[in-house]
């Protein structure tokens, strides 16, 4: 067995609190999600997938046979990921009540119309 594969299945069958810190060092976001599942649906990945030489299919086959909060949790974090919860989804500023980011104004504002006390002022302070 190839020193990779090696390190593959030792993280997939390390105890929970391992797999859980090796999924903030994953490349990929499946290979993340699989390591915060837990031992006992790693352990049943490595034997119904790893073993057998059309991973693709036997995946494919092993998540349908998976509970169904399982599957829901890979859609949701892997094949539909949105932004990280409390994030706006324009970076990592949290906006209140999760709400989108207000755009940036593109338009100059108006300045004071003619006449008005504003441009009044203004101008006193220019001549004083």
């Amino acid at each position: 067995m190839a020193l990779h594969r090696q390190v593959e299945k030792a993280m997939i069958l390390a105890p929970d609190r391992v797999a859980r810190a090796a999924a903030g060092y994953a490349v990929r976001p499946e290979e993340a999600w699989m390591l915060r599942q837990s031992r006992a649906v790693r352990r049943t990945y490595w034997r119904d997938v790893m073993g057998h030489g059309d991973r693709q299919r036997g995946r494919e086959i092993w998540m349908l046979r998976q509970p169904e909060a399982v599957r829901e949790s890979y859609i949701a974090e892997v094949l539909e990921p949105g932004p990280p919860e409390g994030t706006s989804g324009h970076g990592a500023d949290p906006t209140p009540g999760g709400l989108p980011a207000r755009e940036p104004d593109t338009e100059p504002r108006p300045g004071p119309e003619p006449g008005s006390r504003a441009v009044e002022r203004a101008s006193a302070h220019r001549e004083s």
